[in-house]
């Protein structure tokens, strides 16, 4: 039988893929691509962005977020919408390094405290949807959305007494705290007749929800005490007692 020789035209055709690979000398092995390296973050940062402190609603005059980063975790941006509407915003990693916030002083405390990240927004009068995010380096976001009441003028101090002192010529006057109703109580004003008088607290103490009015003439006496908070003063409480002769 004779035996055909294709063309060496011919064989130039045939497809490279059908041919067997062969080493090339001195070509160097085959290397793994190193973009398969490390895994994209993406877990958002993990920091409490509740306002009301797991208690919703909640009444404030302001509300706030604040505290300390774990150990890996990262925050690049913090803010906050009221309504819906961006009412502000915190850089606090551009990326060329984090900066933390520093001291600190809670709404309605008087005490300074070291913190990493801290926003306050003022609430006012009513309720609304506050939201506050946050933001990594790599665009990860966790946010919060709770209901906040603002803050109104406090309620009337409750069991308003007076015990009278005919030897002293007065009375010893005490109540219960008035409901703050979102923002702290740091007076009481008591009045009698056209004169008034005070007790004041500080922040956060409260003030004294006792006072000794002596000086008075045997008879009937009524006295009103109203609570005064960030707000403004709320309603009066009453109580009429008669004072007998010592």
């Amino acid at each position: 039988m004779r035996t055909r020789t294709l063309p060496a035209a011919l064989l130039l055709c045939v497809p490279l893929a059908l041919l067997p690979a062969l080493p090339v000398a001195g070509a160097p092995p085959a290397m793994a691509s190193t973009s398969a390296g490390t895994p994209t973050d993406t877990t958002p940062p993990q920091i409490d962005l509740d306002p009301c402190f797991g208690s919703e609603p909640c009444q404030r005059e302001a509300a706030y977020v604040a505290g300390r980063l774990d150990d890996g975790d990262d925050l690049a941006v913090l803010g906050a919408l009221l309504d819906g509407e961006p009412v502000a915003e915190r850089v606090y990693d551009d990326g060329s390094g984090f900066e933390p916030h520093g001291p600190f002083t809670a709404p309605g405390q008087d005490t300074v405290e070291e913190v990493d990240y801290a926003m306050v927004v003022g609430v006012p009068e009513g309720e609304h949807q506050v939201t506050f995010y946050a933001r990594d380096l790599e665009g990860n976001e966790s946010s919060r959305t709770t209901t906040v009441i603002g803050a109104d003028a406090p309620g009337r101090p409750q069991g308003l007494r007076a015990e009278a002192r005919p030897r002293r010529g007065g009375f010893v006057l005490r109540w219960d705290g008035a409901d703050p109703n979102g923002s702290h109580v740091h007076t009481y004003r008591i009045r009698h007749g056209r004169e008034d008088r005070t007790t004041r607290g500080g922040v956060p103490e409260s003030p004294a929800t006792r006072l000794v009015w002596s000086g008075l003439e045997p008879g009937w006496h009524t006295f009103r005490v109203r609570a005064t908070n960030g707000i403004g003063e709320g309603r009066a409480s009453r109580v009429r007692a008669y004072l007998h002769r010592p």
